[in-house]
């Protein structure tokens, strides 16, 4: 299930997106905690982007979100690292491949209408260029407010969280 956009009606006020920056302090078993995550998802990023590409090269015709995402609970099953991590984590995971494949699609067909743009096939990730996740939640009982979004980022400078 992918995240809802929310879209601005007819004669009403314009939306913004507001987001807020918390400095986050994570304890040492913590820090250990989102290390490995980041460590599983980089993993789950780069098996997601070598199947779609396999998967195009023998048949023919390539995998999407959906497909990979209802395979997430085998995988889960079969990986218990996966299992210690949210579903919306692995999703949100999924979705940045699926975002990088939709770029490239249409950077290409920007570039056959005489655009100047520079294309790049997504790439596999390295560990520690694979430095953040985000949580997130969409509240259901009002639907009018758009999300909520938790996202920690690992860096030499400062870890944080906006909401």
């Amino acid at each position: 299930m992918s995240r809802p956009k929310k879209t601005l009606k007819e004669n009403s006020a314009e939306t913004f997106r507001i987001a807020y920056k918390y400095r986050a302090y994570p304890t040492d078993s913590q820090q250990y905690r989102i290390e490995n995550w980041l460590g599983s998802l980089c993993h789950l990023y780069n098996s997601a982007l070598w199947e779609r590409k396999t998967s195009y090269r023998e048949t023919g015709k390539g995998v999407n979100y959906s497909q990979q995402q209802n395979a997430l609970p085998k995988q889960k099953k079969a990986d218990p690292a996966l299992g210690c991590i949210h579903s919306q984590v692995l999703q949100e995971c999924l979705q940045r491949v699926d975002k990088a494949f939709q770029q490239f699609f249409e950077d290409t067909k920007r570039k056959e209408f005489g655009q100047t743009v520079r294309i790049g096939y997504p790439r596999m990730k390295k560990l520690d260029r694979y430095c953040s996740f985000t949580y997130p939640q969409i509240w259901m009982k009002n639907k009018d407010k758009l999300t909520e979004v938790v996202k920690f980022r690992l860096g030499t400078d400062s870890s944080f969280a906006v909401i």
